[in-house]
């Protein structure tokens, strides 16, 4: 599925496209999100890019590489979100491609991220000038559904899983530094593991 948005006043708007004009509808589009397309509309999204969309294998890449470049289509970001299915979280990659004048989404099934985004935007309570605002507000509303991740398994009486992990970075010789200091700095931050940074 298509999904097409622009900006009215400064506010994200969802756009109602005609089938029969979603060429059209892409031009003026600040984004395009790419739910599950079927073939004709990635085929569409492709002759509109002049490019091909990644598949499903290159965006699962972990390489950073691969996860984080640059090419004719735009800057090309793949990041993980947190998929909850019955009462288990998974993880699903979305690619981003940004460009000067839009932002391109790229996902396999419905996420939660960004269903909260569609709602806000139909009440008129995102804010953006241009892709780049939008992909920062992607973000930031990311870290904020984490950070409610991480308190519901607080209150759930998980958080001996926190002081098992930053137990177990401190264990390690060669700990991954900048990664484990903010996870510990995280768990500490909301009394999850009273673990002290020794590094």
């Amino acid at each position: 599925m298509l999904r097409m948005f622009d900006i009215q006043g400064a506010k994200l708007r969802d756009q109602n496209v005609d089938p029969d004009n979603v060429k059209a509808a892409m031009g003026t589009a600040i984004w395009i999100d790419a739910a599950e397309p079927t073939e004709d509309e990635r085929d569409e999204l492709n002759k509109f890019l002049r490019a091909e969309l990644p598949e499903s294998d290159d965006v699962e890449e972990i390489e950073f590489s691969a996860r984080y470049f640059q090419d004719n289509a735009g800057i090309h970001v793949h990041s993980l979100f947190l998929s909850p299915t019955e009462g288990r979280h998974s993880t699903t990659t979305v690619a981003f491609i940004l460009q000067d004048k839009r932002l391109i989404t790229l996902r396999d099934g419905e996420l939660a991220d960004f269903r909260l985004l569609r709602m806000r935007a139909r009440r008129g309570q995102v804010q953006a000038h241009s892709p780049q605002d939008l992909l920062i507000t992607m973000f930031e509303q990311k870290v904020e559904n984490l950070a409610d991740v991480l308190e519901d398994i607080q209150r759930s009486g998980r958080f001996h899983f926190c002081s098992a992990i930053c137990a177990s970075i401190l264990s390690c010789k060669r700990p991954p530094v900048r990664l484990s200091a903010m996870w510990i700095r995280s768990c500490r931050t909301r009394h999850f593991c009273s673990t002290k940074l020794t590094f």
